[in-house]
């Protein structure tokens, strides 16, 4: 068991309403609207380490973020391998409980989430039944491909623009899959600068409909993670699908 800085809940878990946007640059305490659910954004970083020190990597995140929100000193995560630990994040249960132990098949990955019926159980499918739009910008899960991406989508997003393995954690040759679309290269553009444009892109559309419905926003760039070049369509040992339908 390792011990994790949830930092200000995955760094953010903040309520923004429609009139408050562009009121300040600091954090508002979040006060429940009488009748009116709060919209959220929830920035996820990738494999933020306590013992390496992985926030000293990211001093604007610090300043702006965890310097002025909350730090779970004493939160415990039960399994901190990266697609077990979002599977849990996402459907609330732990690895024993979901069956997704690895980050690649046959026992982990997006494959793996999918099998076990959690595209129909998670959190983005509950917030639809709650009234929400749901948007997601980054890695979703290890394991998500250009080739698997649509078998099947992933469910309950009104709007996504997921990274794809095995292009993930290559910062300068990226690749993003938007809908229903097929993938898309970014060869040459910094893949967190194409998180972020993409992500205003999502929040513009959750502002504007925002008198019907509220919104739940995800942007989760692949930072502080090292940047990868998956050689030989392997992954930790593993074998991997081989690229072929981008355009």
């Amino acid at each position: 068991m390792r011990t994790w800085r949830a930092l200000a809940f995955s760094h953010l878990l903040a309520g923004l309403s429609g009139e408050s946007w562009a009121a300040s640059d600091s954090q508002q305490p979040l006060v429940a609207s009488r009748g009116r659910k709060p919209n959220i954004v929830f920035i996820l970083s990738d494999d933020q380490d306590l013992h390496m020190d992985s926030l000293s990597y990211m001093p604007f995140l610090k300043q702006h973020l965890t310097d002025h929100g909350t730090t779970f000193n004493r939160h415990y995560c039960t399994n901190a391998l990266c697609c077990p630990s979002r599977v849990s994040l996402w459907t609330g249960k732990a690895a024993h409980n979901t069956n997704v132990t690895d980050v690649n098949p046959p026992y982990g990955g997006y494959p793996k989430f999918a099998s076990q019926g959690l595209n129909s159980a998670y959190l983005p499918i509950w917030l639809q039944d709650a009234s929400y739009n749901t948007y997601y910008v980054g890695k979703l899960f290890n394991a998500q491909t250009v080739d698997n991406y649509h078998s099947p989508y992933a469910a309950g997003w009104t709007g996504s623009d997921f990274l794809l393995d095995p292009y993930t954690y290559e910062y300068l040759n990226a690749t993003f899959q938007r809908n229903y679309d097929l993938p898309v290269s970014h060869e040459g553009r910094y893949s967190t600068d194409v998180v972020t444009e993409k992500a205003y892109g999502f929040l513009e559309d959750g502002l504007r409909s925002v008198a019907q419905k509220p919104f739940f926003l995800v942007i989760a760039p692949t930072a502080p993670h090292s940047n990868v070049h998956i050689n030989d369509n392997l992954i930790d040992g593993n074998r991997h699908p081989v690229a072929s339908s981008i355009r």
